[in-house]
């Protein structure tokens, strides 16, 4: 698949799981500052932690390129951290989701109209009671209070049902609670995965520039040997007049020149190929050690060039692989 493709998807889908992952965290975060009466701090609190949570991979990402061991770790607790927060908001809040279902099922709104009416007899009765005590009737307002406790008994029995409702035999009402721990899960590994996509697809992109890099420093290494055959063929055009002996030397001269410059170009190539294999150590030392009677300046062309497109860095006095 192009790799333009790929990364259109990725930053659509990383843009819609941070706003879905968002929603959740900011929703959750809103209700607890309902209760503690600054819902909009804790709604923005939330939002806020949440988006550092979907930038936070990139950084553990960058910073362990960057060969800073001890601040890549860092960010990734720190990651670790703001994805466990947002695991738990999205957890919270899709269960509340889960909950209202069974809230709103047939058997739950059964089991809370008893409960209703069961409390509407107590009421009646109380009621009564008072009345019967108001009229002398002694015996028949005892009577009437005796049977609260049993309404009351059933009141309970009921509510206990209804605090252990699960919402029937539906998927939702038996797994809705697994369901949301997945959910959530996986909303956070996807803000991982999107990230790690991304940092390939520049990885690659970045590897590509370089070779092309290298590719164009080729083909002008390559242009030499034609130059010199221009040279020539306007030296051998001016001195037309010479004499033939004259003609031999500098012919001889030239072919001389032309096989040093084409076994320089190949010399360049393989010292650069074993460099990027790993063979050869990015130093003169290095270098001469594998190839014998390479010219120093041939070897500081190729080092050079290998720094300069990205797959050397600056080390001590010298090079190293990036």
């Amino acid at each position: 698949m192009n790799h333009t493709i790929i990364k259109l998807i990725c930053i659509v889908l990383s843009i819609a799981t941070a706003c879905l992952s968002a929603t959740l965290t900011t929703k959750f975060m809103f209700n607890i500052g309902t209760d503690m009466g600054s819902p909009i701090l804790m709604a923005a609190l939330g939002l806020l932690l949440d988006l550092a949570k979907c930038a936070t991979p990139l950084f553990v990402l960058f910073l362990w390129s960057q060969k800073m061991r001890f601040a890549s770790m860092f960010a990734l607790v720190l990651s670790m951290t703001l994805s466990a927060v947002s695991f738990s908001a999205s957890v919270a809040a899709l269960e509340s989701g889960v909950v209202a279902n069974a809230q709103n099922s047939v058997s739950y709104q059964r089991i809370e109209s008893q409960i209703t009416d069961y409390r509407d007899q107590v009421i009646e009765l109380r009621q009564l009671a008072k009345r019967q005590q108001a009229a002398k009737q002694i015996t028949k307002s005892q009577n009437t209070l005796s049977q609260i406790p049993t309404l009351l008994s059933r009141i309970d029995e009921l509510s206990n049902q209804q605090a252990n409702f699960t919402g029937g035999e539906s998927v939702v009402s038996k797994y809705g609670m697994m369901i949301s721990y997945v959910t959530a899960l996986a909303l956070e590994l996807l803000s991982w995965l999107f990230v790690c996509v991304s940092f390939a697809l520049n990885k690659v992109k970045h590897s590509r520039s370089q070779s092309s890099t290298v590719v164009y420093s080729q083909q002008n290494m390559s242009v030499q040997p034609i130059d010199l055959t221009t040279e020539h063929s306007q030296t051998h055009t001016q001195s037309f007049t010479l004499d033939t002996q004259l003609n031999a030397v500098n012919d001889g001269y030239f072919n001389n020149e032309c096989e040093k410059a084409k076994c320089d170009s190949q010399l360049y190539f393989d010292i650069r190929d074993a460099i990027l294999a790993k063979i050869v150590k990015p130093s003169f030392r290095g270098v001469t050690q594998q190839f014998k009677g390479v010219s120093r300046g041939l070897i500081a062309n190729v080092l050079t060039d290998l720094h300069e497109t990205g797959f050397l860095k600056n080390y001590r006095k010298g090079y190293a692989f990036a």
